[in-house]
């Protein structure tokens, strides 16, 4: 009785897991942009020291971007992996990264991939199908196709693959981990939190523009729907691969093959699509802030929720 007792104690209450679930997302913040500001500075030394002009260095800053993007998108993903470590070694004091559901992923993995490349591209089609987005051509009619390759899709891969993984580490990792003791309310408390997360790091990171009230409210709309879609991807599955392949077949298509926003980043992939409007399409925060998105993210939660359901018997 006293060994139960002890472990029951141990088991933090949904307003312990809400306080340490904010105070994470808060030192993620704060992290993401005193990481800034040394990658900025890096870079500039780094020219200087080549012997480089400001106004050269300040030239092509833009053609840096993407590559100090990168990088920055490789800094999260390690300070996400060593908060959730701290957080779950110094405040949570129970269970280890391996129970985040990091196993081997097996089949769940490519299902995942797979059902999030269908999922953009059918957003897309219906989006282009009533006149939500305008094809401007192929990226190697403006640039090279050595270009497009090696820049553009070398340089967004890794880029896309770290920003999927560094959310869904958080999200649908530790967040979701860390309500498992109320599981009622463990879907929507970390689809809430992802949407307040996304609303704040669009506001202070975005490099899309134009962040109005309207364009905010859709982010956060969206961002709450497709939470729920991945943390029931992960209900379904018991593996965080499953919300990892279905974010990461998404981000790619949208933003590989049809150069749009992801997450609040310029894509530059081989088709180059511009969205004509902002309610079906999303506009400059994606097609997954667009209600032809939002509607596609419901169906997958929807589907997901009738899988685990019928695997249950209930």
């Amino acid at each position: 009785m006293s060994a139960q007792v002890s472990v029951q104690s141990l088991r933090p209450s949904w307003s312990t897991a809400a306080w340490r679930s904010l105070l994470y997302l808060a030192a993620f913040l704060l992290a993401t942009l005193a990481l800034a500001l040394p990658v900025g500075l890096g870079y500039f030394a780094f020219r200087f020291l080549q012997g480089d002009e400001l106004e050269e260095i300040t030239l092509h800053l833009e053609d840096a971007l993407l590559y100090l993007n990168t990088l920055m998108g490789v800094g999260q993903f390690l300070v996400a992996l060593a908060l959730t470590a701290a957080w779950i070694r110094l405040l949570d004091r129970r269970g280890s990264l391996a129970e985040l559901g990091l196993r081997w992923p097996g089949r769940s993995l490519l299902l995942a991939l797979l059902l999030g490349i269908g999922m953009a591209a059918l957003t897309v089609a219906v989006a282009a199908a009533v006149g939500g987005f305008t094809v401007m051509g192929w990226a190697w009619e403006k640039e090279s196709l050595a270009d497009v390759l090696l820049v553009d899709l070398i340089g967004f891969t890794p880029l896309l693959l770290f920003m999927v993984l560094t959310d869904e580490l958080i999200f649908r990792g530790y967040i979701r981990w860390a309500f498992t003791d109320a599981e009622r309310i463990a879907p929507l408390a970390s689809a809430v939190l992802y949407g307040l997360y996304r609303v704040v790091a669009w506001r202070l990171m975005s490099d899309t523009g134009m962040q109005d009230a309207g364009t905010l409210i859709l982010v956060g709309l969206s961002t709450i729907v497709s939470g729920l879609a991945l943390v029931w991807a992960w209900r379904l599955s018991k593996s965080l691969w499953a919300p990892i392949g279905l974010h990461l077949g998404w981000a790619l298509v949208t933003g590989l093959v049809f150069s749009l926003p992801v997450g609040g980043k310029i894509v530059e992939g081989l088709l180059l699509v511009r969205a004509t409007g902002d309610l079906l399409t999303g506009g400059v925060a994606g097609p997954e802030a667009g209600i032809i998105g939002i509607v596609i993210w419901l169906v997958a939660w929807g589907l997901f929720w009738a899988l685990e359901r019928r695997s249950s018997g209930t």
